[in-house]
């Protein structure tokens, strides 16, 4: 578990927004997209997304990662905080639905990099 996961778990209580990402199939999103709802109108909410990525369940792994690239499309100034995590922290996660949602988000956020500066 990574350094940011013991917040998210207060007198054993998982996040709300964690619970609604746990069980069913490993081909499901589950609720992500609702969570992406409850992220867009409560930003705060994002780091818990972040914070989901290490837990050891990993169906909330993959969906919290989802759901941060999700969030990262329309807001990619939400990842600046959590670039170094991703990067450093994350790249050692072998599951291969979170490497995929990690590469796209470290890569969407890249190539506005890269249009701010040729601006």
């Amino acid at each position: 578990m990574h350094m940011y996961a013991p917040r998210l778990v207060r007198r054993n209580v998982m996040h709300y927004i964690l619970n609604m990402l746990k069980g069913g199939g490993r081909r499901s999103i589950g609720r992500s997209n609702e969570v992406v709802v409850l992220v867009l109108e409560k930003p705060e909410l994002f780091e818990v997304l972040i914070s989901g990525i290490a837990l050891d369940d990993p169906l909330v792994r993959m969906r919290c990662a989802d759901a941060a690239e999700k969030i990262s499309v329309p807001h990619p100034e939400y990842l600046a905080p959590y670039k170094r995590t991703l990067i450093e922290d994350y790249s050692g996660i072998e599951q291969k639905e979170v490497r995929w949602h990690i590469a796209a988000m470290l890569g969407a956020s890249l190539e506005n990099l890269i249009i701010a500066i040729a601006i």
